[in-house]
């Protein structure tokens, strides 16, 4: 599809992808001290490389592409716009909906959309991972809807294969919700009085912000505990339930815990918000809730604890639909056609 266009890419976790591998060029794999690299050397590394190939393909770093491109520009007075394409672009842009002049925050928010104002002109085409958010980023930086692409996310090559280690979890059976920036508000309010027991895994962040107040007693949480552990407590659980927010946190999508659980047939309760209704379907493959109202949310934790059959279904439904549209290999097949 792509043997006569060069592609360079900066996505170094596609190395088991055959496919993958046969139309590009892994940047580690001809750089193998890349992981190594300060972020000005990589740029370095690539603007030197950069005359064997048609496309580039960066992956997350805003920051790495703001500096090749001004460094490039600098060495070739040219503009390498039309050979770039970046994928997993993650921008909270809630707090850009009023910038008053000094506000609180006003200066700082005012540079950060800026930044992210100049940062999306730099490539043809920037990959997202919901629909949504191609009218959310070209309503906020002013550009056509062709400069951005949906290409659904997708499970971890590692969560399908991996072999989940016994831990000393709690024997009572319980209700996670995992993740960092989440409505956890909302989980303990839907949980408060009732007979199950709920689990919080977060970040320092969610420690600091969410969770000042004492929790009741049948919520306990947890802080920046290794991968493994996460994992674990995931497969453990009887529900994982995704408290996002509708209208910030855009860097908190839910889909990678999603995955997670829906790998170990864990059944999925999360918010109706715009970060996953691209991918399942409601009351089929997931249950979504209003966001933030932890009556509706309370009502789904009861309906798949009590109900057995309604587990199974939810289970097995996601299960299939993941594996049939939201692996790597789908996704860098989409990818590739993009860039061809």
């Amino acid at each position: 599809m792509t043997k006569n266009i060069r592609i360079l890419s900066l996505i170094t976790h596609f190395s088991h992808l055959e496919y993958w591998e046969a139309n590009t060029t892994r940047i580690d794999r001809i750089d193998p001290i890349w992981p190594k690299r300060s972020r000005l050397s990589k740029v370095l590394k690539i603007i030197q490389l950069s005359p064997d190939y048609d496309r580039f393909v960066f992956f997350y770093d805003t920051r790495l592409l703001v500096y090749f491109y001004v460094l490039y520009y600098v060495r070739y007075l040219t503009n390498p716009r039309d050979r770039i394409v970046f994928t997993t672009f993650l921008c909270d842009v809630s707090s850009f909906a009023n910038l008053a002049p000094l506000s609180k925050g006003w200066l700082r928010e005012k540079f950060r959309f800026i930044y992210y104002f100049s940062f999306t002109r730099l490539a043809k085409v920037i990959v997202v991972h919901s629909s949504a958010e191609i009218d959310i980023y070209a309503k906020t930086f002013h550009l056509p809807r062709t400069r951005f692409e949906f290409i659904p996310y997708f499970v971890r090559n590692d969560t399908l294969s991996y072999k989940y280690r016994t831990m000393d979890l709690p024997t009572p059976e319980y209700i996670l919700a995992a993740g960092r920036s989440r409505d956890f508000q909302t989980f303990i309010a839907a949980l408060g009085n009732s007979p199950f027991r709920g689990v919080i895994i977060g970040g320092q962040e969610d420690k600091d912000l969410f969770l000042q107040k004492d929790l009741p007693p049948n919520i306990f949480a947890y802080f920046e505990i290794p991968f493994q552990q996460y994992r674990a407590w995931i497969t453990g659980a009887k529900a994982l339930v995704v408290p996002l927010f509708v209208n910030r946190g855009f860097r908190s999508f839910g889909q990678i815990a999603t995955f997670e659980a829906i790998a170990s047939h864990v059944p999925v309760i999360a918010s109706r918000s715009f970060q996953l209704t691209d991918y399942f379907t409601d009351e089929v493959e997931i249950l979504f809730y209003q966001a933030g109202n932890s009556n509706e949310l309370r009502k789904q934790i009861e309906r798949v604890m009590r109900d057995h059959l309604l587990r199974e279904q939810l289970s097995q439904g996601a299960y299939s639909r993941m594996l049939a549209h939201y692996t790597d290999e789908i996704y860098t097949k989409s990818l590739l056609q993009l860039l061809s």
